[in-house]
């Protein structure tokens, strides 16, 4: 039905409007994309339904009003080559209804979306009559029951707005928003649009008030079409649940007829989640990381205690270097959706190159005391180390598109094709086409430096447009049947600036040869639809075997993969807060599906046999001793104080700290040159202080047992075990003290500032530096307004702040300055913001009295963006428009000397672009007040407004 709908549901911050409410415009999405279907009669053949058609309807009078556009607007950032428009239309389905106390609704993948706007003149309309109604829903497959309960079970969220149906609600007649919600609990999922309906006590603007003489009153006509019977029957909560789980699984079900979904989506039991493996700058070593994910819903009180990992060599082996084949994954945190709890483990290994890894299996052990195996359904979790991309050697710069990507690709491979398969978003430039074109190219790689048993591949490319951070990254050796790939990466993880690798000596590098195809050779790592569970109880040989179907347990999104077989049905998908991934594979006994992340990409196939691969390698010799795994008592002007313990609140040094790969004990005593202490910390973290907490507490040796992931000879302490070391000298008296920094050059410290989600606050220029420091970042960005430090040693610079960047806690920026130790330089994904308004011309300041930047935005037609009070000044400063609105939430300046407050934006102001508010102040020619029809906008923001 084509009504308004309001947004928020917990989710204001994606609002189309005042009052709005996210879950309903979300569910209205759904049905009006699905609305236009059609059956034919004569073959049975389905056109249309779900099918993203809407991102090409947004400009029909059946589509009025910024709910649809919106909505796409914030699905879009998850529309990725796996993750298709129509899918993420139906996620939102199920997310809506469930975050406002509805029902499950459950999910199903495959959906293709269509590439042009489906037929006009098929959405229901409140004008319409009872028989044109059921005329309407009989074309989409929809009996008359069935459409009382889609209009029933879709109008129980939301309201009418009168900016859209001003003959249903007029206009002025419904403060402050102008909205009548259609039933009394408005943002809940619940039977009260049938129970006041039938108790003759609604206040539903589509069944009483003006609607009635307009006759526009549809919800009656729809209800009434059948005496009440429907909807008498839906009185009982249960039924009224029970029911719309029916009709909206229907509603997101009905697809073209060439369209086949999958089993409804359910997560895995166990999960691999972005695996990732990266070669260390001493190229003996790469790095494993990830996260191991475990749904825990099912355990009937029993939990997972650890997880071990135990994985095999390139060649299937046990040849794992000194450190063996199996390591203990310890928990990180535990984390729950709707309707399922988790918990997760963090990967961090290193895997000698010269072994290297072809899978793994994981033991999860049991609070209880029991063990359980998971092994993939007998296929184990398949890696191939033969292309990785590198991702501290690639970075993006999204304000001029730029994107660098470097691979290492395994040097018996040298003779084949690398290429980049990129995917990315362009804007199709057109308002009223919110969701972004997606393209795909296919760049080759220039051959670089060979780096030990692999040679780096680099490829540049610019991206149209400003979303090349929203890009998806393939690095892919060889082509056919021998080609492998490190698939799916985000560009969004990747840094503003490519770092540099330290190249060995050339002697050092190795030739190898593969003499047998790899198993999966399209694949960095396969995941069995199934996923055995063999559980051992001590003393008892008991087993069970489960199987399992995988899906994200993200609050914002969710990605999903698809799969069917004869025996058994599974989809897989990652678990990402900011991607989407949905595919779909078969076979006769299982269907398998990758981990859509950095490293990971689907398998079409598993096969239960494994190749057997060789690797002869042709290496330079060295006649000095061998030197083996052992810790070391001494390093340069530092000796050994032992095995700590981290402090039971906080850090034992508190000083400075950094994290890499290639971590050895001489590079973190030259991070921490200078202080008196400094020690290592699960295999690739960096630690340095003045003074050691009182709180951290000696720990034997032996738990300091994890090697470096720069040197497989050291040892670079534990989990929350610090191998430490301490200054032979004496202990200098401290010269400076940590602290923010008030001003900087011309700079003023605006405070401690989030980064923006997908992108970057500050896009002027971006530049990192190992021996960055505040006066460095200002001197670098001294032809811009606004500079921030960030993660220690990063530093962006920008003419104007995004909005969406925010305030944080000042404790957030915690990282000090790798070039200077009594400074800040903000901390991960936390900028150190400073600004001025004595470079480059006027600016918006990000703060101005109590009020913050919140952008630029239009005046909508016949009414004024802040309707509250005005005045105008030729004086008019910023400062003198917030003291003048003093009281309201919102001020902003037009025309360089108009200013205007309220406490709400009107409905139809639009957010510009920041340069289009480019006249400067009359009283002060530092600020900018606007133009004509934009207004420069600050906010005072708090969780009601």
């Amino acid at each position: 039905m084509a009504v308004s709908d309001r947004r928020a549901g917990g989710d204001h911050v994606s609002a189309s409007g005042p009052g709005r409410i996210a879950a309903a415009e979300w569910v209205r999405t759904a049905f009006h994309d699905m609305a236009a279907t059609t059956i034919d009669p004569r073959t049975n053949v389905r056109t249309g339904g779900l099918d993203g058609s809407i991102r090409y309807e947004l400009g029909s009078l059946e589509n009025a009003g910024p709910a649809f556009f919106t909505t796409l607007r914030f699905m879009q950032d998850f529309y990725t080559s796996r993750s298709s428009m129509a899918d993420l239309i139906a996620l939102g389905t199920y997310f809506a209804v469930r975050s406002c106390g509805g029902p499950v609704i459950p999910v199903k993948g495959g959906r293709v979306d269509a590439t042009v706007a489906g037929p006009l003149g098929n959405i229901p309309m409140p004008q319409n009559s009872a028989f044109t109604f059921e005329n309407q829903f009989a074309r989409m497959g929809f009996s008359k029951a069935e459409m009382i309960q889609a209009v029933a079970c879709g109008h129980t969220l939301g309201s009418v707005h009168a900016a859209e149906f001003p003959q249903i609600v007029p206009v002025g007649s419904a403060p402050p928003n102008d909205e009548v919600p259609m039933d009394s609990t408005v943002a809940a999922f619940d039977n009260r649009i049938v129970t006041e309906y039938i108790s003759g006590n609604t206040t539903n603007p589509l069944v009483v008030g003006p609607s009635v003489q307009a006759t526009r009153h549809s919800d009656f006509k729809v209800f009434n079409s059948d005496q009440n019977a429907t909807v008498e029957a839906m009185a009982s909560p249960a039924e009224f649940s029970s029911a719309c789980q029916r009709i909206l699984q229907k509603m997101i079900d009905t697809t073209p007829s060439s369209v086949t979904l999958s089993a409804p989506i359910q997560p895995y039991f166990v999960k691999p989640v972005n695996m990732q493996l990266t070669l260390n700058e001493r190229v003996s070593t790469m790095r494993l990381s990830g996260l191991i994910r475990v749904r825990t819903t099912d355990l009937a009180g029993d939990s997972v205690s650890s997880v071990e990992v135990t994985f095999k060599d390139r060649n299937g082996g046990n040849n794992c270097g000194s450190a063996g084949c199996t390591f203990t994954a310890s928990l990180l945190g535990a984390t729950s959706g709707f309707d399922d709890t988790f918990v997760w483990f963090p990967i961090d290994r290193t895997i000698p190159t010269t072994t290297g890894i072809s899978s793994f299996t994981l033991t999860l052990n049991m609070a209880s005391g029991t063990r359980q195996t998971v092994d993939n359904n007998g296929n184990s979790y398949l890696l191939q180390d033969a292309i990785l991309i590198q991702k501290p050697q690639s970075c993006v710069l999204s304000s001029i598109g730029s994107i660098t990507v470097t691979a290492a690709v395994r040097n018996d491979r040298n003779s084949l094709p690398v290429n980049m398969v990129l995917s990315y978003k362009e804007p199709t430039g057109d308002a009223n086409l919110p969701v972004p074109n997606l393209r795909t190219v296919t760049v080759a790689m220039t051959k670089g430096n060979c780096v030990g048993a692999y040679t780096f591949y680099n490829v540049q490319y610019t991206i149209p447009g400003d979303l090349a951070y929203a890009s998806r990254i393939d690095v892919v050796s060889g082509s056919g049947d021998s080609a492998l790939s490190d698939a799916f990466n985000s560009a969004g993880e990747l840094g503003g600036t490519c770092q540099t690798f330290q190249n060995p000596s050339s002697s050092l590098c190795t030739t190898s040869q593969i003499s047998t195809p790899p198993a999966s050779s399209s694949t960095s790592m396969s995941v069995s639809a199934s996923s055995s569970s063999t559980s051992t109880s001590v003393g008892a040989g008991s087993s069970s075997t489960s199987s399992s179907v995988g899906a994200g347990p993200s609050s914002t999104s969710s990605s999903v993969g698809a799969g069917s077989s004869s025996t058994s049905s599974s989809v897989g998908a990652s678990s990402s807060s900011t991607s989407s991934s949905v595919g779909a594979g078969s076979s006769s006994t299982s269907s398998s599906v990758g981990a859509s992340s950095s490293s990971l990409t689907s398998s079409a196939s598993v096969t239960s046999t494994s190749s057997s691969v060789t690797v002869s390698s042709t290496t330079s010799s060295s006649t000095g001793a061998v030197e083996t795994l052992h810790h070391r008592q001494t390093i340069g002007g530092y000796e050994l104080v032992g095995c700590k313990k981290e402090a039971t609140a906080g850090r034992a040094l508190t000083g400075a700290s950094f994290a890499y790969d290639g971590m050895t004990l001489e590079t973190c005593m030259g991070n921490c040159s200078g202080f008196y202490y400094w020690g290592t910390e699960y295999g690739r973290e960096c630690y340095c202080g003045d003074s050691l907490a009182a709180t951290s507490d000696d720990a034997p040796l032996a738990e300091c047992n994890m090697v470096c992931s720069g040197d497989d000879t050291q040892y670079c302490g534990a989990g929350n075990r610090i191998e430490l070391y301490t200054s032979t000298a004496a202990q200098p008296t401290p010269t400076a003290t940590l602290a923010p920094k008030p001003t900087v050059s011309a700079y003023v410290r605006v405070g401690c500032y989030e980064e923006i989600p997908h992108g970057r606050a500050l896009t002027g220029a971006a530049y990192a530096d190992d021996a960055m420091t505040l006066e460095m970042c200002a001197s670098m960005c001294d032809a811009f307004h606004y500079w921030g430090a960030e993660y220690g040693r990063e530093c962006y610079c920008g003419n104007t702040l995004d909005p969406l960047s925010t305030p944080a806690s000042e404790e957030d920026c915690n990282m000090v300055c790798a070039g200077d130790r009594y400074e800040y330089c903000g901390g991960g994904h936390r900028l150190e913001l400073y600004y001025s308004n004595t470079t480059n011309g006027p600016s918006h300041p990000p703060v101005v009295g109590n009020y913050s930047w919140s952008g630029c935005y239009s005046e909508p037609a016949g009414v004024r963006a802040l309707a509250g009070k005005s005045y105008a000044d030729d004086d008019m400063t910023l400062d003198s428009c917030a003291s003048f609105c003093d009281g309201f939430a919102l001020f902003g300046t037009e025309y360089g000397r108009e200013c205007y407050c309220s406490d709400v934006l009107s409905e139809g102001s639009e957010e510009k672009d920041a340069g289009e508010c480019r006249m400067v102040c009359a009283g002060n020619n530092k600020q900018l007040c606007g133009a004509g029809d934009r207004l420069s906008l600050y906010g005072i923001f708090d969780e009601q407004t």
